[in-house]
């Protein structure tokens, strides 16, 4: 009888977490083992240029502590062309977080000149950044629809051709992605707490709230379209009454924008106000459809 009653309460809390650990380890696994296949040759560097221009500012801004890179953009005004690339300096096209990432790598890499810097290590970090969302894809269906609807979504994911290739590319989109679906999840967490998490038991709500806000601001340092990831998570947790919450999340995306313009400004604020005004004249949703 007493084992019994011992075996009945591991069998309801134990396995099922056992369970939950192996499913994110297997579909991390079984995401990263495609993303790794010849992911330096395919898709072939040659197919986007938007690459480069991540590694190249990262390479410099580390190196020469001043971000160079090429862009088309009318904003730069005459620049050298090189192999039909007009390179930049300083590039502001983009917020510097995830070029000072690719950068880094680069550089632990070996490569000093941006012209010769290798594209592996960043397309390396892309698939592991791919893989983990996978992983997380499948926590935010589990939390949202149950563990069936989350495993299917991380298989998914994880499995579809299309998503393995551009899960390769080492664009600022492979660091936002993660950092997205993890604002959507402390957002469910948040907004539906535990008991100890409702209560402050253990700093549980502050703990989820600071990381959240984290997520936030770096989301926009990724790329700015991350502001939509504050803003999204600001609207589930108003619709949840934490309005707090929610105006904590988007003060964070916005503080987010704020250090990119302050970063512009230290660089070259003018030359930062056209490259910015150049951007947001850009065509968008059914108008960039040619």
């Amino acid at each position: 009888m007493t084992i019994a009653r011992v075996q009945l309460p591991f069998r309801r809390l134990v396995v099922p977490r056992v369970i939950d650990w192996l499913s994110l380890v297997a579909v991390f696994v079984l995401a990263l083992v495609p993303r790794l296949h010849l992911y330096a040759l395919v898709p072939d560097p040659s197919e986007t240029a938007d690459e480069l221009a991540y590694i190249w500012a990262g390479l410099t801004l580390l190196t020469e502590h001043f971000p160079t890179s090429w862009s088309w953009k009318a904003a730069y005004g005459e620049s050298p062309i090189y192999l039909g690339i007009r390179v930049v300096s300083p590039w502001l096209d983009h917020p510097p977080l995830y070029a000072l990432i690719v950068g880094a790598l680069t550089w632990l890499a070996g490569a000093r000149d941006f012209l010769f810097a290798p594209i592996w290590p960043a397309r390396l970090l892309a698939a592991l950044l791919s893989s983990l969302t996978a992983s997380l894809l499948l926590l935010l269906g589990r939390a949202w629809a149950g563990r069936s609807v989350g495993l299917v979504a991380g298989v998914v994911f994880a499995l579809v051709p299309t998503f393995v290739l551009s899960g390769r590319l080492a664009l600022a989109e492979s660091l936002l992605a993660p950092l997205g679906v993890g604002v959507l999840l402390l957002a469910l967490r948040i907004g539906h707490p535990s008991p100890s998490t409702a209560s402050g038991r253990g700093g549980e709500g502050v703990r989820a709230m600071t990381f959240l806000c984290l997520l936030c601001f770096l989301a926009v340092l990724a790329k700015l379209p991350g502001l939509m990831v504050a803003v999204s998570a600001g609207v589930l947790l108003a619709s949840r009454g934490r309005w707090r919450a929610a105006l904590a999340a988007v003060a964070s995306g916005l503080a987010g924008l704020a250090a990119f313009v302050l970063y512009g400004a230290a660089i070259d604020w003018t030359l930062f106000r056209q490259v910015f005004a150049d951007q947001s004249s850009r065509a968008t949703g059914l108008d960039a459809i040619p």
